[in-house]
């Protein structure tokens, strides 16, 4: 409600200030009320549900298929900023069955981590490309705003994790990737709108 108010202060002094600009009256007092609320109130329901379906739908028909999803998107407009867009994902997919057979050799550990070294690059293009896709539900998100996919990785107490992120965070402002959609940008060629965090 404070960024209401203080939009409507904005408003109406700009409002009041202009020679030749209508007088300030309750009919736009209640125009300009509306303008911030509708600015404010970011994309419906609807959009953010259908960039979660987006993103569990490319995540399940991504070609690497032992790379697993762990848990569903969650996307959540976060007023003034924009859509976070959240899910877990495992590298490489083991069989659960493996503690039960003796647990993984050495090898087949190392052959697991190298596995996921590999795909970690192949990963942050697909994430990269996703954040294209997943604006464009988002038609009532504010060009300035943002759209941030934040992907955490899960790995096995077994697993050798020196080297490998706990999670890649991509942000961007709406506008840029829209452009980046319209333009039909490769994924490998969006380094110069996102900013990429590694940790």
């Amino acid at each position: 409600m404070r960024g209401v108010a203080v939009g409507l202060s904005v408003a109406l002094s700009v409002l009041a200030a202009g020679q030749t600009a209508a007088p300030v009256t309750p009919q736009t007092t209640a125009a300009v009320v509306s303008q911030s609320a509708a600015a404010l109130a970011g994309p419906p329901r609807a959009e953010v549900k259908a960039v979660e379906r987006l993103c569990d739908n490319a995540l399940a028909n991504y070609a690497i298929d032992t790379i697993e999803q762990v848990t569903h998107a969650r996307a959540l407009y976060i007023e003034g900023y924009g859509v976070l867009i959240t899910f877990e994902v495992d590298l490489s997919r083991v069989s659960p069955l493996v503690g039960f057979a003796g647990g993984l050799s050495k090898a087949q550990r190392d052959k697991i981590r190298e596995n996921e070294v590999k795909r970690l690059p192949e990963f942050r293009q697909f994430v990269q490309g996703l954040a294209v896709e997943a604006v464009k539900p988002l038609e009532h998100l504010s060009p300035e705003e943002h759209l941030m996919v934040h992907v955490d990785f899960d790995y096995s107490p077994y697993e050798d994790r020196e080297g490998l992120p706990d999670a890649l965070s991509l942000t961007a402002m709406k506008k840029d990737l829209a452009g980046a959609a319209e333009r039909k940008t490769p994924p490998d060629r969006l380094s110069g709108i996102l900013k990429v965090k590694m940790e």
